[in-house]
């Protein structure tokens, strides 16, 4: 590609050379990308996670991974039919489609060989040779000497034959040839010219016709009426991937970036919740939840989780899961870099915990935040935060679409 590689192709490729197959495990394959991905490109991130939760699209193209080119065509073309049957936007679904198939290398062009260039005569080559005998001067009995043609270029005397030829230059005595044909002379003293071969006109493209004032209409409407759709397009994209549901957001030029964030009016600081009273260790941020900030250092685990079973834990390249009854925790090397909650008994910073209804959220964090539909009943609420030493994160709330409360929390890195 011309432009620079994004980061989530980057991110992919990273993830599919270790194991190609997570691509039909889809939810390893997000948990393993969540973690890794500036702010920048949650939006694409965003996409991709709702794409693959709700078709095949990651099961379809490992199918044709191992296949030829025109199985891997006809793969895109199912996966992007498969996107717009579920309501994704055409130039939506061809953006999800073009970052797995660059991430799996299926993009790489071969460059054509360059034709030939079949060589152009000459037009030399096309004139008829001088016949034999006239290639050597000789001389007239006028006086006029060397003379190369079959006249003589003073008197229009034909070229002397048998023996008188004896007198032309450097010609070797040899039988008489047969006379040349002779054509009418001109007027004496005049030199008379050899016949020469009609070079070949150059063609010339064919010149178009005028455009029929009609016709022209036609060509005119055609480009209103796509001008028109494409506008279409880009509003109903921008408003069902267009990022935070926020009323009191701006609306930003469509020439701006896609990864721009929207600006937005200041607000008034709001009164962070009081955490309630329990074994929670105190935290100092918001991406925080059940005791432990984002950043801490991975010996906090064992305060934390004091006389509680880790019930697995698994290795995924430099990341470690910790799975606890409360919650999962991820480290990555020496700190502690994610948390999920399992249970109704951890609470973020500000008092939410699952269960907690969707309007107890709102009332503690406000309405500034990105929504992203999980699939099933689920919809993700997030809100962005900061570690202590200023580094960005994510605090999720899924959110049940039936009964309107908290399903799950979880925290995260996006740097």
């Amino acid at each position: 590609m011309a432009e620079k590689e994004g980061k989530i192709v980057q991110e992919l490729r990273r993830c599919l050379a270790k194991d190609r197959t997570l691509l039909a495990r889809h939810e390893e394959l997000l948990a393993a990308l969540q973690l890794q991905l500036p702010l920048s490109e949650m939006k694409d991130y965003r996409l991709l996670e709702k794409s693959l939760r709700d078709t095949s699209l990651g099961e379809t193209m490992l199918t044709a991974d191992s296949g030829d080119a025109a199985a891997r065509a006809q793969a895109k073309e199912r996966a992007t039919q498969a996107l717009l049957a579920c309501g994704t936007q055409a130039r939506a679904a061809e953006r999800i489609v073009s970052l797995l198939a660059a991430a799996l290398g299926w993009d790489t062009l071969r460059q054509a060989p360059a034709p030939v260039a079949k060589p152009v005569p000459s037009v030399e080559a096309a004139l008829p040779k001088a016949p034999v005998g006239t290639e050597t001067a000789w001389d007239c009995p006028c006086g006029q000497k060397g003379n190369h043609d079959a006249f003589c270029s003073s008197c229009g005397r034909p070229r002397p034959q048998g023996r008188e030829d004896e007198g032309a230059v450097g010609m070797p005595h040899q039988a008489p040839a047969a006379a040349p044909v002779q054509t009418p002379r001109q007027t004496v003293g005049a030199r008379v010219a050899q016949p020469r071969v009609p070079r070949s006109p150059v063609q010339q493209p064919p010149v178009r016709g005028t455009v029929a004032s009609g016709g022209q209409t036609v060509k005119i409407a055609m480009i209103v009426a796509i001008v028109v759709l494409a506008g279409v397009l880009i509003f109903f994209g921008m408003r069902e991937f267009g990022g935070k549901e926020n009323p009191g957001v701006q609306s930003t030029s469509t020439s701006s970036s896609a990864s721009a964030k929207p600006t937005r009016p200041e607000k008034p600081e709001k009164k962070e919740a009081a955490q309630p009273a329990g074994s929670q260790r105190p935290v100092k941020t918001d991406l925080s939840l059940g005791g432990i900030d984002l950043g801490d250092a991975v010996s906090v685990i064992k305060e934390v989780e004091q006389g509680k079973t880790e019930n697995d834990r698994k290795q995924d390249g430099r990341l470690v899961r910790h799975y606890f009854d409360d919650m999962q925790i991820v480290t990555e090397g020496s700190e502690i870099t994610a948390l999920v909650s399992n249970d109704d008994k951890v609470t973020t910073k500000r008092g939410i915990h699952q269960g907690s209804s969707f309007a107890e959220v709102k009332r503690a964090y406000g309405t500034d935040y990105y929504k992203t539909g999980l699939g099933g009943n689920l919809t993700a609420f997030e809100y962005e935060a900061q570690t202590a030493d200023g580094r960005p994160g994510l605090v999720r709330f899924a959110i049940n679409d039936d009964t309107h409360k908290v399903d799950y929390i979880s925290v995260r890195l996006t740097r």
